[in-house]
């Protein structure tokens, strides 16, 4: 499953994969479609148990978040669509979409908890184009290509 989710970031990324979106896409579905609450795999996958910190209640894996990190999913989408973000701490995010000739055609705050965190973006009306989406903490930033079909 980590390889699959891997594989999906980088060609996400923009970085080149032996896999299609579609083939991506297609393992991803089935890997939500068939995994329950961490508990059930409806036979299709194995999972590792995550270790709790009991004096935080957060899990290691979010401990020991280093970097800021985001994926966009779908993409390309109609201008909705899903920020995938993994934060270094607790705290305000800002998302910028600048178009290509670096005009600015949004910008939000979002408050965001230390690790895993889904932001869901609603663009509007806006035109069929490729954009850039910047996310910055303060200090961290993190920059994803997005396109935007009509």
């Amino acid at each position: 499953m980590n390889q699959v989710i891997a594989e999906a970031n980088s060609a996400i990324g923009g970085c080149a994969s032996a896999y299609s979106y579609s083939e991506l896409n297609e393992a991803l579905t089935t890997i939500n479609e068939n995994y329950d609450n961490g508990n059930q795999d409806q036979g299709h996958l194995t999972c590792q148990p995550v270790n709790v910190d009991e004096r935080n209640s957060e899990s290691t894996a979010v401990a020991n978040v280093t970097e800021m990190s985001a994926n966009v999913y779908p993409n390309p989408n109609n201008g909705q669509f899903s920020i995938s973000l993994n934060a270094v701490t607790k705290g305000q995010v800002n998302v910028k979409m600048v178009d290509m000739m670096g005009r600015v055609m949004m910008s939000n705050n979002y408050n965001v908890v230390k690790g895993n965190n889904t932001l869901n973006i609603d663009l509007g009306k806006v035109a069929a184009a490729s954009y850039n989406l910047i996310l910055t903490d303060g200090a961290n930033t993190v920059t994803r290509m997005i396109n935007v079909t009509k």
